[in-house]
């Protein structure tokens, strides 16, 4: 018997999980269907802090290193070092289901359940008006939709000079995570200094986290110790599987898993959506009169490019530029870091060249311990041995910068799909993306800015890391919001254009991408199409 359902989601990312949620909550008969890894592997992580564990656990190489080894890089940092051992599931798969073909563009792509949502660094940044408005999105509606969001998965934060970059108006904000003893000392650096630093463009606040800091739902505030990226304690940390759960067990919500979406067709009443078992290779198809598709950027540009495969057309890409900073904190050398700590970024360095509002490029600033320093150390332009001793010895005061910059559209990036009779899915994504010489002359101009003021900061940047294209894991700009209506456009409310009952959740639309976290964002427009979704009905 064919299934059938008012509405489908395709993917259980944070676009796919809020934009369930709002459909369940006003009564849609809705389905997910995705792949859905999870884990395999049982780590038994103590709740202690990082460095209790360090002295005391005699299995933590288990999670640590990984029982096969599996945690440990072999070649250069491209993306989401924080893919520790009990993450590493998020990856799984991709290679056979998702193949990308490019010299240029290494993303990053999920198959779990949950999807990216397992690697997110829980950076929360309300958009500004002019940026949202740059976007395609509706002002208003996005707006609203971030206090909904806030509220769903707890939001913590502060009001303070970065806050008109960072949270805008949103409401319903949890107190800002208690800051460690290094980013005291730049905090107050910047109190000290703040005219002179705001002269200069800079403006620095606490960053907004998906991290609670007060009870929520069930959920318990973050116990601060600095084991962020390998456990999560009382689910302190907000994941797309604590909105999947908890939909599970609503009678309007039904999830598929091992289904593998590949193509759909609109027919008159109904859509066919045709999906792949991963586990068994058996083909599926299931129907709905509303298909809500959240598959990432790339995952929707497969689904999109096999459903009309005889228009031969490449689509335009945007990945946001990533760039690491290296810097050492003199004020802290030899300093005890403190246990109390969270592994997040703790503070945002906005640069705001032209005084608007706009941020032309954002610092995030991390501490850097849990994450082990083997990670870091063949990185260095030195022997590995002596990175070593110089990374232990100074380790209380390394400050990582990660430096964001605005993304727009050119015709050096885009994808196209190619036929490949060998793959699992007879086809193959080929990606290219070069910046072109404006962009990469204004990038440096940005980050000298940004280490001249993080100079003034009490940070010496010793050494710049370049992860690659693709590496900060922001996509979008594939099907871009076009109220003309153009082929391979998206309108207002997220339908698929020469659609009548498609729709995207996700960043495709996205005609550009700030230098800011688009997650936050990502959420709240889904919320805003599975609105309009409803409202089709």
């Amino acid at each position: 018997m064919n299934k059938r359902h008012d509405c489908i989601v395709v993917g259980s990312g944070p676009s796919g999980a809020m934009a369930a949620q709002t459909l369940v909550e006003h009564g849609v008969d809705t389905a997910m269907l995705d792949v859905g890894y999870t884990s395999d592997a049982k780590y038994h992580i103590p709740d202690l802090p990082f460095t209790d564990i360090r002295r005391t656990d005699p299995s933590q190489h288990e999670y640590f290193l990984g029982k096969d080894c599996t945690g440990i890089p072999t070649g250069n940092i491209h993306t989401a070092p924080q893919i520790t051992p009990p993450r590493l599931f998020t990856t799984h798969g991709v290679e056979h289901w998702l193949p990308i073909e490019s010299s240029t563009f290494h993303p990053y792509q999920s198959l779990a359940y949950g999807g990216l949502g397992n690697a997110w660094g829980l950076a929360c940044f309300a958009y500004t008006p002019d940026e949202l408005h740059g976007i395609g999105l509706d002002v208003s509606r996005t707006q609203d939709a971030y206090t909904t969001i806030a509220q769903r998965i707890g939001i913590s934060g502060e009001h303070d000079d970065g806050g008109p970059y960072a949270l805008n108006h949103v409401e319903y904000i949890q107190p800002a995570a208690t800051l460690e003893p290094s980013m005291q000392h730049i905090y107050a650096a910047y109190q000290r200094r703040r005219k002179t630093i705001q002269r200069h463009g800079g403006r620095v606040g606490k960053t907004p986290l998906a991290l609670l800091t007060q009870h929520l739902n069930g959920r318990t505030p973050t116990p601060y110790t600095d084991m962020d990226f390998w456990t999560n304690p009382g689910l302190s940390a907000y994941r797309p599987a604590i909105t999947l759960n908890a939909l599970k067990k609503q009678r309007h919500f039904t999830y598929y898993s091992n289904r593998l979406v590949l193509a759909f067709a609109e027919k008159k009443n109904e859509i066919a959506v045709t999906a792949q078992h991963t586990d068994t290779d058996h083909t599926e198809t299931m129907y709905c009169t509303r298909l809500l598709l959240a598959a990432g950027t790339l995952g929707t540009a497969r689904v999109i490019m096999r459903s009309f495969p005889n228009a031969a057309h490449c689509l335009p890409l945007l990945s946001g530029t990533y760039h690491y900073l290296a810097c050492i904190q003199p004020a802290m050398f030899g300093k005890d870091p403190g246990t109390r700590k969270i592994s997040y970024s703790q503070l945002t360095l906005f640069l705001d060249e032209a005084g608007d509002g706009n941020a032309s490029a954002t610092a995030m600033l991390y501490t850097y311990r849990s994450l082990l320093l083997f990670r870091l150390a063949n990185q260095l332009p030195i022997n590995y041995a002596d990175a070593i001793r110089l990374l232990a010895y100074g380790s209380s005061s390394l400050v990582i910068a990660g430096i964001h910059h605005a993304e727009h559209p050119s015709a050096q990036k885009y994808i196209r799909r190619i036929p490949d009779a060998s793959r699992a899915t007879a086809d193959v994504l080929q990606a290219t993306y070069t910046l072109n010489a404006a962009e990469r002359a204004r990038h440096r101009q940005h980050e000298r800015r940004i280490a001249s003021i993080l100079l003034r900061l009490g940070c010496i940047p010793m050494y710049r890391i370049d992860p690659g294209h693709g590496s900060s894991i922001h996509y979008g700009g594939t099907l871009p919001f076009d109220p003309t209506g153009a082929p391979y456009t998206l309108a207002h409310d997220g339908r698929l254009s020469g659609t009548r009952h498609i729709y995207i959740a996700d960043g495709s639309g996205f005609r550009y991408l700030p230098p800011k976290g688009p997650t936050f964002t990502l959420m709240a427009n889904a919320h805003v199409v599975a609105t309009h979704v409803i409202n089709s009905r």
